[in-house]
C-alpha cells in the first residue's frame, strides 16, 4: 500500500492481528462471533476464511462485493500483492479479478455494476512483501493510477488517460456518476471530484480540499449531496505521525462547508453514511490505549453523540449495503492466525434516537 494512509492501514491491521483481545465471546452458536453489547449487529457471519481481506465495497444492486485480498489464495491463485477479488454477497462465487503480479487496491463498482474501478501500481511485485513496522511507510507511489475493468476482470483501461504522473487512488463513486478520489498531483494528497463521461473516463476534474496534510478514503452520502473522509492535519506546521491524528470530516459534495466531525485525537478512518445521511459509521482506535485495536463507532454529522457499535477491538472498513439494511466490515474476530483479517456481513439494527 503506497499512500500515507493506505500503507499505514495495512500495517495497523497486521499489528492488529497480533494483538490479544481480552473480551469474551457471547455464545457458542451463531452468535459466537458477537461480543457483549454489540446489539446493533444481527445475524453476523464471515464471508472469507484465509489471508488478509479488507476494503469490502457493495455493488449498487446489493448482490456483489469487491474487496482486497493478500496472502494465501482464494481459489487457485496466490499473490504477494494486494489483489482485487469479487464474490456474491453470501460469500459464494469468489474469484480473482486483477492480474496476479500487480498491486491492486481500492475497488469500487461503477453504476450499473458492469465495471469496477481500482488503483494499481506498475512497480515490481517484489515491493509487495508486507513489512510490519510503521517506520516503513513509503513515499506515495506516482505509478499508482486509477483503472477500470469489467466484472470478469477483462479490458483494463485507465479511467483518466493522460493523467499526471502522481499518486491517484482511494476512489469512490455515487449513483449520479460523480467520483471522488485522492491525488497528490498538485503536490499534496487532497480530494478531487470528477464526473464519468459516456466512455466512463474522468471529466471535469477539480480539487475540492486545500489542506496541507492528507485527505483520503472519501465516500458519498446516499443522495450524493455530501461526502465524508478521513483527514490528517499537521499542527503548528509540524509533520506529526498520521497514525495518531486521523479525524473524520464532512462537506458538501463540492467540498464546501468542510468541517471535522470528530476531534478524538485517535486514528479514525473509513467512514460510511447511514441511510438518513445524517450519521456516519467509522473505525477508530479510540478505546485502545496502545492504539493497535479498532472498533466501529457511529456519530451524527454534527459531531456530538458518539456511540460505540462493536467491542471486539479488531474491526474496521465498514460499508453499508445500498438499502442500508446490512453492513460489511473487516475483522480478526474469527482469525486462526496472527496475519488473518476476514470480511463479515451482518444485519444492521439502527440505534434508537432515545
Amino acid at each position: 500500500m503506497n499512500s500515507i494512509l493506505s500503507r499505514f492501514l495495512g500495517i495497523l491491521f497486521l499489528l492488529l492481528g497480533t494483538s490479544t483481545c481480552t473480551h469474551s465471546l457471547v455464545q457458542k452458536d451463531q452468535d459466537q462471533l458477537l461480543f457483549p453489547n454489540e446489539k446493533y449487529l444481527k445475524n453476523i457471519s464471515p464471508l472469507t476464511f484465509t489471508g488478509i481481506n479488507t476494503r469490502p465495497h457493495w455493488s449498487f444492486n446489493g448482490q456483489w462485493i469487491v474487496f482486497q485480498h493478500q496472502g494465501p489464495p482464494l481459489g487457485t491463485t496466490s499473490s504477494l500483492c494486494d489483489s482485487i477479488y469479487i464474490m456474491k454477497a453470501d460469500g459464494t462465487q469468489i474469484r480473482l479479478l486483477s492480474q496476479e503480479q500487480e498491486r491492486a487496491e481500492f475497488p469500487f463498482f461503477l453504476p450499473k455494476d458492469e465495471k469496477i474501478l481500482f488503483s494499481a501500481s506498475t512497480q515490481s511485485s517484489t515491493e509487495c512483501i508486507p513489512d510490519f513496522h510503521p517506520s516503513t511507510i513509503r513515499k506515495k507511489d506516482p505509478s499508482y493510477q486509477i483503472y477500470t475493468f469489467h466484472r470478469d476482470g477483462s479490458d483494463t483501461l485507465p479511467i483518466e488517460p493522460g493523467a499526471p504522473r502522481a499518486y491517484q487512488g482511494e476512489a469512490s463513486v455515487c449513483q449520479n456518476r460523480d467520483i471522488i478520489f485522492t491525488s497528490d498531483r498538485d503536490g499534496n494528497p487532497n480530494l478531487y471530484r470528477a464526473k464519468l463521461d459516456n466512455f466512463e473516463s474522468f471529466t471535469q476534474v477539480e480539487r475540492i480540499t486545500q489542506t496541507q496534510g492528507y485527505d483520503g478514503g472519501a465516500v458519498f452520502s446516499p443522495d450524493c449531496k455530501k461526502i465524508a473522509w478521513h483527514s490528517f492535519q499537521p499542527k503548528n506546521n509540524k509533520q506529526l505521525n498520521p497514525s495518531a491524528t486521523l479525524e473524520i470530516w464532512v462537506a458538501n459534495a463540492d467540498g464546501t462547508h468542510a468541517h471535522p466531525v470528530t476531534e478524538l485525537g485517535a486514528s479514525s478512518f473509513s467512514p460510511t453514511f447511514t441511510k438518513d445521511g445524517n450519521h456516519i459509521v467509522f473505525a477508530s482506535n479510540l478505546r485502545d490505549p496502545k492504539k493497535n485495536g479498532f472498533d466501529l463507532y457511529r456519530i451524527p454529522i454534527e459531531g456530538t453523540g458518539l456511540l460505540e457499535i462493536t467491542h471486539s477491538n479488531q474491526d474496521s472498513f465498514p460499508m453499508f449495503s445500498p438499502d442500508r439494511k446490512k453492513i460489511v466490515f473487516s475483522s480478526t474476530r474469527n482469525a486462526k492466525g496472527p496475519n488473518e483479517i476476514h470480511i463479515f456481513i451482518a444485519d444492521w439494527e439502527e440505534p434508537s434516537l432515545f
